[in-house]
């Protein structure tokens, strides 16, 4: 079965964890180094390392972007269905000269006029109700990225907080061990003073105690990186003293859980309607086919409708009088109000285009539309078959998890049993100290396989929860 590019990714991450994690006997639990007295340290808890995660992502603050450009584009478009309004106006001056009285006069004159109009669109070919509909189906699929990348952004929290709690108990674990190997040191120095064991077993026990002295060091400097990790993870200062406070981790040793019983159709059926990804990818199939019918109404007539009035005023204006004595015609001036009132007008217009040829631009742009919806359609489709293979491969590896767990178990049962007949037989005698540190040695691998196994199964519930869409970004836990 092939992993999907995100599979892929997730199963790197696990892998990340199960190669530094060791093994830990129940009790051990995740206990930061104690900082210095002098150094202000910041205890953070898994909640709030969410509430951080949440609120400073880079990539959730762009998304909370897109979805914010989405909702101005929604109105963007509502606002074409508007009718327009427009109020112009107008001042000048003149100069120039005129023939006055069988005279050529200069003169100047003064003008001004002011004018309102509207207008609205009557028909467009459904040009504003598709783009409409496209702008809020951008909006939705912009919605439901956002809600996805939330989950990402908890998944990956709740994976580093997961290596943290491996990684320091691995180190919990080896350091138990450092104490166990000097302390079977101290007995063979007793045993040699007595003369029961020859010199040669102190030798090789150093040698044992050197690498579990390396092994510590190895896995504090392992549980530092983690630190250093979910600390960028956060977005906090690398600068600071931070501690992360253990969440309650269940004891799953031993325990069985039932996932054989989980029902992999119910849960790809679930992830089917949950997955904010794939709801997302629906959205855009719906802007797909609003955008088809958008470049298909270029060919459609448009019909509108435009009202209007005007009035002017000007110094030059005058209205021409006859004197009653002599008979000559004069031109009085006009005061302003007279002449808003005589120079008034309006108009009405209906414009209607219908587009006979446009040079094959509006096929092109449909033709165009088409590709982008069906490649819509192939990623819905794509995307459905990814989501189908990690459900199905994160409910095998919850299976095996839980199955290897119960393995682990009976393996440090054993392996601890054998370890203390390896010792009493070297107490007695009849022992050699390369039996005791073998034995050892396949007590520190059961259990480290147990501790690999537990925060496999932990981590494979959060895959779980995560591929089927149900993980909820307000309410994390480790169980």
């Amino acid at each position: 079965m092939r992993l999907s590019p995100s599979g892929l990714r997730l199963r790197s991450a696990l892998l990340i964890v199960l190669a530094f994690a060791a093994a830990s006997p129940a009790r051990a639990q995740v206990a930061a180094r104690p900082p210095a007295d002098t150094v202000s340290v910041r205890t953070i808890t898994l909640d709030e390392a969410v509430r951080l995660a949440l609120s400073q992502n880079v990539s959730l603050r762009r998304a909370a972007t897109a979805q914010r450009q989405a909702s101005f584009a929604v109105d963007a478009a509502r606002i074409e269905r508007r009718p327009s309004l427009s109020l112009q106006s107008n001042a000048g001056q003149s100069y120039g000269r005129t023939l006055e009285e069988n005279r050529i006069v200069d003169q100047s004159i003064e003008s001004a006029s002011a004018g309102l109009n509207a207008g609205v669109t009557l028909f467009d070919g459904g040009s504003v109700a598709a783009r409409v509909r496209a702008a809020r189906a951008d909006l939705e699929a912009s919605g439901w990225q956002r809600d996805r990348a939330s989950q990402t952004v908890v998944f990956n929290v709740a994976t580093g907080y997961l290596t943290v709690l491996a990684r320091r108990s691995n180190s919990v674990l080896l350091q138990q061990t450092l104490d166990d190997a000097r302390a079977l040191l101290a007995r063979i120095d007793a045993l040699i003073e007595g003369g029961a064991r020859p010199r040669s077993d102190r030798y090789a026990q150093e040698a044992e105690v050197a690498q579990a002295e390396y092994n510590v060091a190895s896995a504090e400097r392992d549980a530092a990186v983690a630190d250093l990790q979910l600390v960028q993870l956060l977005g906090l200062d690398p600068a600071g003293t931070y501690r992360f406070a253990s969440p309650d981790v269940p004891d799953i040793g031993g325990r069985s859980f039932a996932a054989g019983a989980l029902d992999a159709d119910a849960l790809l059926a679930n992830a089917y309607d949950a997955r904010a990804d794939l709801r997302a990818q629906t959205a855009e199939i719906r802007a797909g086919q609003a955008n088809v019918r958008l470049a298909q109404a270029a060919a459609r007539p448009r019909v509108s409708a435009s009202v209007g009035y005007s009035s002017s005023v000007s110094t030059g204006y005058g209205r021409f009088e006859q004197d009653p004595v002599t008979g000559e015609f004069t031109s009085r001036p006009v005061n302003v109000f007279d002449q808003l009132n005589e120079r008034r007008g309006g108009n009405f217009g209906l414009n209607v285009s219908y587009p006979i040829y446009d040079r094959g631009a509006s096929r092109n742009s449909t033709q165009r539309a088409r590709a982008a919806l069906d490649d819509a359609r192939l990623a819905l489709e794509a995307q459905r078959q990814a989501v189908a293979t990690e459900v199905e491969q994160a409910v095998l590896d919850l299976r095996a998890a839980e199955r290897q767990v119960a393995s682990s178990v009976v393996q440090v049962d054993a392996a601890r049993r054998a370890l203390q007949a390896a010792e009493d037989r070297y107490a007695l005698g009849a022992g050699t100290v390369y039996d005791v540190t073998q034995a050892r040695t396949a007590l520190l691998r059961a259990e480290s396989a147990l501790l690999n196994a537990r925060f496999t199964f932990l981590l494979q519930k959060k895959v779980i929860d995560y591929y089927a869409g149900t993980l909820d970004p307000a309410n994390v836990s480790l169980d």
